[in-house]
């Protein structure tokens, strides 16, 4: 009965529901670079499609809308963004915008080269400070410590690898004692335990 309750609700509810435009994915401003953003790209850096484009002269005014209304103007979202064009079809310059979140901005020409360079110093340092660990190939052995590398000679010796499990159902004779805690000449059967012996 209850689950008729809530299921019944949800339906009134979403009976109010309206949905306009395209999705709108307003982080993507930050992508949009005066001077080199086309169009096409603002589009795939929106995630959408404009709602309304218009040729203005010999520019371009193009907007891009979402607008959400919920049980019938109780609760109201719009988010709206407009960009200008110019004649070379790159980004000119943003005209409006709605909701938009005041960091979610396009960027000039030279923030857009400053952070590039410092994306590409940060890439430098880290590719560096890689170049500098110790390595296995440096016949060094790096091992984990409390944040800083520490090494020790290479010179380890190998830790022997136990031969495979026997075929299922079978069972094999331990002849050279490779079993270490089963006495010399023991019969193996796979999935028995043995108990162990303190002699």
């Amino acid at each position: 009965m209850r689950g008729a309750v809530v299921l019944t609700a949800a339906a009134l509810m979403l009976t109010g529901c309206a949905f306009s435009g395209n999705g709108l994915n307003t982080a993507g401003l930050d992508r949009i670079v005066v001077g080199r953003t086309t169009l096409d790209q603002a589009s795939q850096d929106l995630g959408a499609q404009p709602t309304d484009v218009w040729q203005q002269g010999d520019t371009v005014l193009a907007r891009w809308a979402y607008k959400a209304t919920l049980a019938t103007d109780a609760v109201y979202a719009r988010q709206e963004v407009w960009l200008r064009f110019g004649p070379d079809g790159t980004f000119q310059r943003m005209e409006n915008s709605i909701n938009v979140p005041a960091l979610r901005h396009p960027r000039t020409a030279a923030e857009a080269d400053r952070e590039a360079a410092q994306e590409r110093a940060k890439a430098q340092s880290a590719a560096k400070a890689a170049d500098t660990q110790p390595t296995a190939d440096d016949g060094m052995i790096v091992i984990p410590g409390n944040g800083e590398p520490g090494t020790q000679p290479a010179a380890v010796d190998p830790i022997p690898v136990p031969p495979p499990p026997p075929v299922s159902g079978s069972s094999t004779v331990d002849p050279a004692g490779t079993q270490p805690l089963l006495p010399r000449g023991s019969k193996v059967v796979p999935g028995v335990t043995y108990p162990l012996s303190s002699s």
